[in-house]
């Protein structure tokens, strides 16, 4: 975005470490991404309920000048208190100070919002947020998720009421979900913010690994969110972007990363591996070039702005309410 910041074409994504992948495997994935110039490591609050950020802050502490820390807050820490989401001022301000203390840090580099809240008026928002880059406690703000319509309305809120712009919209992603293309990215162009992309091998099924027999799987038929990987469509496409990338000399984890860093307007793409294996695979893709040809071929199977298996606005409005008030 306009922010300035430099950031490399890959960022560590920590939402396993402290649940998934324990601390010394979670230290070995960290130390790779520096070995291999990763410079910004993305976390957040609701992470394995903090643990993610405390290891985070951990592993940077002697790299904390060199490298970028982004975290996250919105999504409610306890399901017993109302008020520990949300993006009120309340819960902002709160959740900056939790994540300092456990990221044990002065400031966060980029502090995103992790959903949107419709409850809030976007002002109400971005005052808070505003107060804190001016506190110095933040640097750059970001959204995650959010539809073109609402990085539009906060862009223009900032403008209006001379509040912090949004530098980064953190959106989802991948050959199986294009939508964005639609007018998501036409508008962060116009507006200057950098997209940094999450589940761009949508859930592992993009890796192809859901073809063969796999342990302890993080998708399942068994559950709303893992049955729409899994349906006729899904597998049609599936085996197409397969063979492709076999007949290209590429792995199907290399041609799904090499596309999404590709794409136009994209500053980062964010890797959450749950070991080592699995992370030096993912950054095999930054030496692969699609050649034109390919990327043709690509655009056959999975045309543009097409959805294979939904990821972006997956039924987050559907409990909008009109009688919301906004600024």
């Amino acid at each position: 975005g306009r922010s300035g910041l430099k950031v490399s074409p890959f960022t560590l994504g920590s939402m396993e470490f402290g649940s998934k992948t324990i601390e010394p495997e979670a230290q070995k994935i960290f130390n790779i991404a520096i070995e291999r110039g990763i410079n910004i490591v993305d976390t957040a609050n609701c992470y394995a309920q903090g643990q993610s950020e405390k290891l985070v802050g951990k592993f940077i502490a002697p790299h904390r000048n060199q490298i970028l820390l982004a975290t996250k807050f919105a999504v409610p820490m306890d399901e017993n208190n109302p008020n520990s989401g949300g993006t009120s001022r309340r819960n902002i301000i709160q959740s900056c100070e939790a994540s300092l203390k456990r990221l044990n840090t002065d400031h966060i580099d980029i502090f995103y919002i992790h959903r949107p809240f419709l409850n809030t008026p976007i002002d109400e928002t971005l005052r808070a947020l505003d107060d804190l880059v001016s506190s110095g406690k933040v640097r750059a703000i970001g959204s995650s998720s959010f539809a073109s319509w609402q990085l539009i309305e906060a862009q223009w809120c900032a403008d209006v009421k001379n509040l912090i712009r949004i530098t980064a919209e953190q959106t989802p992603y991948h050959l199986l979900d294009r939508r964005i293309e639609r007018e998501l990215v036409p508008a962060a162009q116009s507006h200057g913010v950098g997209l940094t992309i999450w589940s761009p091998l949508a859930g592992g099924l993009l890796t192809g690994k859901y073809a063969k027999t796999t342990t302890n799987p993080r998708l399942t038929a068994d559950d709303a969110w893992g049955a729409k990987h899994f349906t006729a469509q899904a597998d049609d496409v599936m085996q197409k972007l397969a063979s492709l990338a076999k007949s290209a000399g590429h792995t199907l984890t290399e041609l799904a990363l090499a596309w999404t860093l590709s794409r136009p307007n994209v500053s980062s793409i964010v890797l959450g591996p749950r070991n080592t294996s699995q992370f030096k695979q993912q950054l095999k893709a930054l030496d692969v070039t699609l050649t034109a040809e390919t990327l043709t071929k690509i655009d056959k199977i999975v045309p543009f702005g097409s959805v294979t298996v939904p990821y972006y606005l997956d039924d987050q409005f559907a409990n909008f309410s009109p009688n919301l008030h906004h600024w």
